[in-house]
């Protein structure tokens, strides 16, 4: 459905926030790089791609209200993600759909 939607119009920033995802995934979806045609929830096969389980999304967001940085909950997490990553799950760029 995304790369309908895109076909019709709409743009990268609007999708990634109709499915809560980053914009990156949204180019990736459309250029073919990653989840396969044919997914019938909008979440199924992002789901599938996480490298972070809903819990550790809310370990990073717990460590950063608590003042840790980017670099500190990176270690924490054994270096799973790019910092980049962490960045984006603290603004509530990606992993939107985590409470």
């Amino acid at each position: 459905m995304i790369r309908v939607f895109k076909e019709a119009g709409y743009t990268t920033g609007q999708l990634a926030r109709e499915y809560g995802v980053h914009a990156d995934t949204i180019r990736n979806v459309v250029k073919g790089a990653s989840h396969a045609p044919g997914k019938n929830s909008k979440l199924d096969g992002h789901r599938r791609l996480r490298k972070l389980t809903d819990d550790q999304v809310r370990v990073i967001r717990r460590m950063a209200g608590e003042g840790f940085g980017e670099h500190a909950i990176s270690r924490q997490l054994g270096k799973v993600v790019h910092r980049a990553t962490i960045r984006q799950v603290m603004r509530r760029q990606t992993y939107q759909d985590v409470t």
